[in-house]
């Protein structure tokens, strides 16, 4: 669909379920992002790190409106009046909240790309936990056992790596 049509469909559409019309009216006055030759270009992602387990509601809050601009291209007071949705829990509850949570508290148009934002940050925090051994082996003992042999360091790490992560 061209970017007309796209409007056109969306100004003729007509809601029929009544979750659509309570996220319609509860959202109502919130700004939308205009579309302009800023906003036209695709932002690099950006990685925004998730909140510790300790962390304070102020803290959550930061990171869901830092999420929200960065990463989803909203402005910044859309982010602050949605992560103001977010009452009570440490960091912990945010990263330990089911799916169906996030709907509740954000409602269902933003409450599945939140949960996916904190899933997706905790898997690269896990791969990141299970990488060290490797990475303080490579700065340690790994330098030692390459005097041995032949081609520089970096062609030997680069094998080593590709053989490794089975490439």
């Amino acid at each position: 669909m061209t970017p007309d049509e796209v409007k056109k469909f969306c100004q003729t559409a007509t809601l029929t379920c009544k979750d659509a019309e309570e996220a319609r009216d509860r959202d109502a006055g919130l700004p939308l992002l205009e579309v302009g030759a800023e906003n036209a270009q695709p932002r690099p992602s950006s990685i925004v790190v998730l909140p510790g387990r300790g962390a304070s509601v102020t803290e959550v809050r930061e990171y869901i409106i830092k999420t929200l601009v960065e990463k989803h291209n909203t402005t910044l007071e859309y982010a602050q009046r949605t992560a103001l949705k977010w009452h009570l829990g440490k960091g912990w509850v945010l990263r330990d909240l089911p799916t169906r949570r996030f709907s509740e508290i954000f409602g269902d148009d933003i409450g599945p790309h939140l949960a996916s934002d904190v899933y997706g940050a905790r898997i690269r925090e896990s791969h990141e936990e299970m990488d060290k051994p490797w990475y303080d082996w490579k700065k340690t003992t790994g330098p030692r056992n390459f005097k041995d042999l032949e081609g520089s360091e970096d062609e030997i790490w680069a094998e080593e790596e590709a053989q490794i992560k089975g490439i």
